[in-house]
């Protein structure tokens, strides 16, 4: 059995979970990121302390995959059997409910006999500013400010920038502009097809013009003299 979280990456394939038949549940609790509060439907019904808990288990660990039971397989056997043998979904929703928070508790009390070792940190503000720098490189070209990076963590914009100084040692622009140059850099050197001003437009910057003035900061060197020089 598998569990991923919005921000992991799911380890279905071999070696992890060999060829089989897959049943998928994919329910929205209202997460997006390691630091948000999870929201579980109304007709998850569970005790308050046992919805903590199991809250608890899910969002203080990260391990995806488990080694299920035949209890865990059975309910998604029947659940996958129900909807198969219907053809209008929203007339079978009472029974739905019914087996899914069957299958929870089943999953509830798996991970109960585990020894899982908790961490508070997984699920912690400073954390989800830690993936979002991280994965920041991959949208490098999308027009940041300090605002919307603030947004995309839900942060305001003083509570991001503390977590980002404390994580790079720098601001979050000069972060930015960081990783705006590095990128550059490396286009520089691996895509001579490309002129400077597309360079500039897909590191983000705005400009061919300001691009200059912050990579020769950088390097000490323009952008064409880095190029040149690293090829002579």
């Amino acid at each position: 059995m598998t569990i991923t979280r919005p921000w992991q990456p799911h380890q279905v394939g071999s070696p992890l979970i060999s060829a089989s038949r897959m049943h998928w549940l994919i329910l929205d609790v209202g997460v997006r990121r390691p630091n948000d509060l999870w929201n579980w439907p109304d007709w998850i019904n569970f005790a308050p302390q046992d919805l903590q808990q199991l809250t608890q288990l899910l969002s203080h660990n990260e391990q995806v995959v488990w080694k299920g039971n035949k209890h865990i397989e059975k309910c998604f056997e029947q659940i996958a059997e129900y909807i198969q043998n219907s053809d209008a979904p929203e007339s079978i929703q009472t029974r739905l409910q019914l087996y899914i928070n069957e299958l929870f508790l089943e999953v509830f009390e798996m991970l109960q006999t585990q020894n899982i070792k908790l961490n508070a940190k997984l699920s912690s503000t400073r954390r989800s500013v830690e993936m979002f720098l991280a994965g920041l490189n991959e949208h490098i070209d999308y027009p940041w400010t300090l605002e919307t990076m603030a947004q995309h963590c839900n942060l305001g914009r003083s509570r991001f920038a503390h977590y980002c100084k404390q994580i790079t040692n720098m601001t979050a622009a000069e972060h930015l502009n960081h990783c705006r140059t590095e990128k550059a850099k490396r286009l520089l050197i691996e895509n001579q097809e490309m002129n400077i001003l597309d360079i500039a437009m897909s590191c983000g910057f705005e400009s061919s013009q300001y691009f200059a003035t912050v990579f020769k900061k950088k390097t000490g060197l323009t952008p064409s003299q880095y190029r040149n020089l690293t090829f002579e």
